[in-house]
């Protein structure tokens, strides 16, 4: 796990799948992240327009408890902004998942984001085509490092369902280490995880900020499962890449590079 353990879930997917990497993908698994981390938190507000009206839940996200403790990556950043700023205390969640698509502006211009990592010094690459018109390329150290970490994947796979079941503390060490990379595991279902839910979800901000209550509001193995299905339905259909073409497509209207679920 030496490198799952480094790597945020976006730095990992773009490692493995580079520039197909889906927008989709990466702002899902960039939120559920920041979710599970703490960074942000969910809460459902019910609503009544009148006393004739049905009552209306809705689902807000707020600044969690680690949130001015947590020293977010420029990709993290999209989600993080609206409150960084002090624009507002709640934002419904719908709205929060479109304005992600917003801030990431295309695929293009949020590869480029996450390609530029420390953590991904030196695995890709662009010539003078690919500055002109969009795109990079995997470097020799890329690729090896991409073999690494499906290896590492590889053996998650196998032994984190065994161990779920027969050796539940063991399985929080690795989910702790992991995190969020834990979504992109293919063959863990949410109904096996959620063996180890709210124990796992505490285990999970030991060390993280101060105050940890082991209370994690709107974080269940449900609600990752909800908010993975919202990023198809909540997306904003003006996110393309002609906005941001010119810095970081080269000038081309980076077609391809997709707006809301490009390259799904």
């Amino acid at each position: 796990m030496k490198h799952l353990s480094k790597f945020s879930p976006a730095e990992t997917l773009l490692v493995l799948q580079d520039k197909n990497t889906s927008i989709k993908e990466l702002l899902k698994v960039t939120f559920m992240d920041l979710l599970l981390k703490q960074v942000v938190r969910t809460v459902e507000v019910q609503r009544q327009a009148s006393s004739r009206d049905t009552v209306r839940i809705y689902k807000y996200v707020e600044i969690g408890k680690n949130f001015f403790t947590y020293r977010p990556l420029p990709h993290e950043n999209i989600f993080l902004a609206p409150f960084q700023k002090g624009e507002s205390s709640q934002i419904l969640f719908r709205h929060i998942v479109k304005m992600g698509y917003q801030n990431a502006k295309s695929e293009c211009h949020f590869h480029n984001i996450v390609r530029q990592s420390p953590n991904l010094r030196g695995c890709f690459r662009r010539n003078l085509f690919q500055s002109i018109f969009g795109g990079f390329k995997v470097t020799l150290s890329g690729l090896e490092l991409r073999n690494k970490v499906q290896v590492e994947i590889a053996q998650l796979e196998v032994q984190l369902p065994h161990l779920i079941i027969n050796n539940h503390q063991e399985a929080l060490n690795i989910l702790k280490v992991i995190k969020g990379n834990i979504f992109l595991l293919t063959n863990i279902e949410f109904d096996l995880i959620k063996q180890l839910d709210k124990e796992f979800l505490v285990e999970m901000n030991k060390g993280i900020g101060n105050n940890n209550d082991g209370v994690c509001y709107g974080c269940t193995w449900d609600s990752f499962d909800n908010y993975s299905d919202s990023f198809d339905s909540s997306c904003g259909g003006d996110s393309g890449c002609s906005s941001d073409s010119s810095s970081d497509c080269g000038g081309s209207d980076c077609s391809g590079c997709g707006g809301c679920g490009g390259g799904d």
